[in-house]
């Protein structure tokens, strides 16, 4: 009797979760959305949203359409279940700041890793990347510096990046009271700050002998604007339920715009003018990738503005057009012999099987491998966006190799390595 009672009890209990998990609005944005946390370990709630609720709910519920404020709320939410890797601060100036792991001391300079955050340069925080990283310091030995920059929508491009260099530059210029070995600096980012990174390391190599990097590690990047990448049809909707085709437009425009305003244009690749599609396919052509990957499964048809004029947005085109040709913000557009500059680092960059930015990645190297830079590729297999911050088995294997390159390209290890060989 007793046993019946607990299967009934049981069956009751979990009919009325059903229910529920299936009535749309009983679901807060915050509920849906709290994955955006890159919580370390914790399979994010929205992974099993799509299998228990109907896709028309999951739409009404988008995070994207959070106001700045209800943003804000979402980042003090995000710091309050994250892993216990404390931060304190090193140096803040206005809303940017340097932060390190809390205790840290450092008596003589020592291999340096500073990292970027991703978050669609709207959502991340440091304290959210501290405790999924923190294996990193550990096994390098060196120390640990986060960046704090600027979010949108309260700050638009560039400012993100602007704020970017200007901490890895005091990092570097501080280098004797922050204990930092200037020979031995390696950053490191994903997803928006895997953009980021490339930013600062073309930057500041502009200067290389006063700003000299080590090592760039580029982290399932974002570097493309026209939204027709195989990998972006292949996950729009996303299998991992962290990053869709919709997602990454909103955060965009929020990033461009400080608004939600050319979404369903983006989505259509009918965004680009006519002047961003003859400067891609000149860019294109004089680097001779037209028929490498992922440019040769490109639908040319769809993206260029003169072949389906009608349908194309000039109205978004022209709020677009400066940012997209930008290379600040889409990559190809960079000079060549800024983009050599990178010949000056070692240039890493890594990407997930299962992820809608896969092919960023890809394109990026055919840019460096076109103009003979010096790169490192790591294409990780059962791994998807956002895998570099929890204990999959991809994300281990993501990390293991990110953290095997550091290793590979400390100075500090290398001389230990040599001193046992004796060469």
């Amino acid at each position: 009797m007793n046993l019946k009672l607990a299967v009934v009890s049981i069956s009751v209990a979990l009919a009325a979760i059903l229910v529920y998990l299936i009535s749309a609005n009983k679901w807060t944005d915050d509920q849906l959305e709290f994955p955006l946390c890159y919580t370390h370990g914790i399979l994010p709630l929205r992974r099993l949203l799509p299998k228990l609720i109907p896709k028309k709910s999951l739409e009404n519920g988008t995070y994207l359409r959070h106001s700045a404020q209800q943003m804000r709320q979402m980042r003090s939410w995000c710091l309050k279940n994250e892993p216990d890797a404390p931060l304190e601060s090193v140096y803040k100036d206005g809303r940017r700041e340097i932060l390190r792991y809390a205790g840290e001391r450092v008596t003589s300079p020592k291999t340096t890793l500073v990292h970027i955050h991703g978050g669609g340069y709207v959502f991340g925080s440091p304290e959210e990347a501290a405790g999924s990283v923190l294996r990193m310091q550990n096994e390098t030995g060196g120390q640990m510096f986060f960046i704090r920059y600027s979010l949108a929508p309260e700050h638009l491009f560039p400012t993100a990046v602007d704020d970017c260099v200007a901490m890895v530059k005091y990092i570097m210029d501080h280098s004797e009271q922050l204990g930092v070995d200037r020979r031995n600096v390696q950053i490191f980012g994903d997803s928006a700050g895997g953009n980021l990174v490339t930013q600062v390391a073309l930057q500041m190599l502009e200067q290389k002998d006063k700003y000299p990097i080590k090592a760039v590690h580029a982290v399932y990047p974002v570097y493309y604007m026209l939204y027709d990448f195989p990998a972006m049809k292949e996950f729009s909707t996303d299998p991992a339920g962290i990053l869709n085709l919709e997602d990454i437009a909103r955060l965009f425009n929020l990033f461009l715009l400080g608004n939600g305003d050319c979404t369903e244009t983006k989505l259509r690749s009918q965004h680009v003018s006519k002047r961003v599609w003859s400067e891609f396919k000149g860019r294109v052509e004089t680097l001779a990738i037209w028929n490498t990957y992922p440019l040769s499964k490109m639908n040319i048809e769809k993206i260029d503005p003169t072949t389906n004029a009608k349908n194309h947005d000039a109205d978004c085109q022209t709020k677009l057009e400066n940012q997209m040709l930008d290379s600040k913000n889409n990559i190809i557009f960079a000079a060549a012999n800024e983009l050599k500059r990178l010949n000056d680092t070692r240039f890493n960059v890594y990407s997930c099987e299962i992820d809608l930015l896969r092919d960023d990645s890809f394109f990026m190297a055919a840019i460096l491998g076109s103009l003979g830079v010096d790169y490192h590729h790591s294409h990780i297999e059962n791994c998807y966006h956002g895998a570099f911050n929890d204990n999959t088995k991809g994300g281990i294997s993501l990390m293991d190799d990110v953290i095997r390159q550091m290793k590979k390209y400390d100075l500090n290890l290398t001389i230990k390595r040599n001193k046992k060989t004796g060469n």
